[in-house]
């Protein structure tokens, strides 16, 4: 397909870049040039489109906000064209590394990681590819799978094989049933706190440091250890002699800070304050972000089924029309025959969509694959349990909990790709449950689903 002529005012010069996402161009305006990355057609569904431009304008928002060099300068956001413009940064950190031999690169790009793990944001895909150089410094880019605690990311695993922990790559069908691989996936529900929101956030940063400590290390080898055959046996055996032969060709510190940080089970992994403490990285000039400039993040913003428009929280009332939050509602993924075989006061099901009451009386019902054991089933999902857990409501607030009877599914449910065990999670607005092979997305709603126009 040949290459667009302009994205909006900016003149397409080559591509650059491509992924799942759609590609990367380079592109000009008034004699300046940048990098734009556009959304694939296939990929402009209201939730990745609003997804893509959220990325582009948080991105911004921290760079401002907390003075993070090390984070890609935003140009522009192209709305009608699913686009943003950014910086254009020619040079990657490994043909950088390879010129120059820049240690003091290394340490930056730890402690650039360690400011936005700081104020609690992820990146999820650090590889060398979403490293560039500007002025000597580390830059990341690509946050399109970043988790930023308002927006409870994402539906699927994110990262890329080879720099994703084994956790991770647990979850892809090409690798399930590796034992070693499966049993840090389960690991998994054994990282403290119990409070499943702070738990989420020390799993994904040590999804974080095994991507870093795999990064360093092709900086410094100059290549990954793996084949596609010694992979496997490194996720079967959790551990290879080429893994431990590429880390101990390595100069110390960074041999020791690679070796912990690519600690093959999540909940013996540190995080990297820990790392930090335990491996004494040379030093480099890094303003720090102090404790008092932590972020707290809110949900995702809530929808309004009366005026269509959405509003971000704290707000119970749309400001748009006056409408008070009054729903939960969850959108079954893939779309699938679902069964709800009493409806009672609490919840609807109405066009393949499940409406929660957050004002009808408390409820308790099971939910799994047969339908003459539960309330609600999802019959064609094989990798639900017969009765599976519990949707709970209590007061205004909507619990999932995993198990019925004593007894916990083959398939432990997931909230945003982190195993529940025994955790009783609540619903958060634009989070993902992962119930077997059904994602039920999560959305607060101004309103109710009278509003919305839906037949039952």
């Amino acid at each position: 397909m040949a290459m667009p002529y302009a994205i909006g005012q900016y003149r397409v010069l080559d591509k650059i870049g491509s992924g799942g996402f759609g590609k990367v161009y380079l592109v000009e305006r008034e004699g300046k040039q940048f990098a734009c990355k556009q959304l694939a057609s296939n990929m402009a569904n209201p939730e990745i489109q609003k997804r893509f431009a959220q990325e582009a304008l948080k991105i911004e928002e921290l760079r401002r906000d907390f003075q993070l060099e090390y984070l890609v300068a935003i140009i522009d956001v192209l709305l009608q064209e699913n686009a943003f413009v950014m910086e254009y940064l020619p040079e990657s950190g490994t043909d950088y590394f390879q010129r120059t031999g820049d240690m003091d690169f290394i340490n930056r790009l730890v402690h650039g990681i360690s400011q936005l793990h700081k104020i609690d944001v992820v990146h999820r895909d650090i590889k060398p590819e979403n490293i560039r150089v500007r002025n000597d410094i580390p830059v990341l880019i690509d946050f399109g799978i970043s988790s930023w605690w308002d927006s409870k990311s994402n539906i699927l695993p994110g990262g890329t094989r080879f720099f994703s922990p084994p956790e991770i790559v647990a979850m892809f069908p090409k690798y399930q049933g590796l034992p070693a691989c499966q049993s840090a996936c389960r690991h998994l529900v054994d990282i403290s706190p119990e409070n499943l929101t702070l738990r989420m956030k020390q799993v994904k940063k040590r999804h974080d440091v095994y991507s870093l400590g795999m990064t360093i290390g092709v900086f410094l080898a100059g290549k990954h250890p793996f084949t596609d055959e010694s992979y496997k046996a490194y996720l079967k055996d959790g551990t290879a002699p080429v893994f431990e032969d590429w880390i101990d060709a390595m100069p110390e510190p960074f041999s020791q800070f690679v070796r912990l940080a690519t600690t093959f089970s999540p909940d013996n992994r540190p995080e990297l304050p820990e790392l930090l403490q335990r491996v004494d990285l040379n030093s480099c000039d890094v303003t720090m972000i102090s404790d008092s400039s932590i972020v707290v993040f809110n949900e995702a913003p809530y929808v309004c089924l009366v005026c269509d428009k959405s509003a971000t929280t704290p707000d119970h009332t749309c400001p748009h029309c006056g409408e008070a939050y009054r729903t939960i509602r969850l959108t079954p993924e893939p779309r699938q025959e679902v069964v709800l075989s009493d409806s009672g006061e609490g919840i609807q099901l109405i066009d393949n969509q499940l409406y929660i009451d957050i004002e009808a009386p408390d409820f308790n019902i099971i939910i799994g694959r047969s339908e003459d054991k539960t309330v609600l089933s999802f019959p064609d999902d094989h990798w639900l349990s017969r009765q599976h857990g519990h949707i709970l409501k209590e007061g205004a607030v909507v619990y999932y909990k995993d198990g019925v009877e004593e007894r916990m599914p083959s398939h432990l449910t997931s909230l945003n790709n982190i195993p529940l065990g025994t955790a009783r999670a609540q619903l958060m607005g634009g989070s993902f449950l992962m119930v077997g092979s059904t994602v039920l997305y999560v959305e607060k709603c101004f309103g109710t689903p009278s509003h919305s126009g839906g037949d039952q």
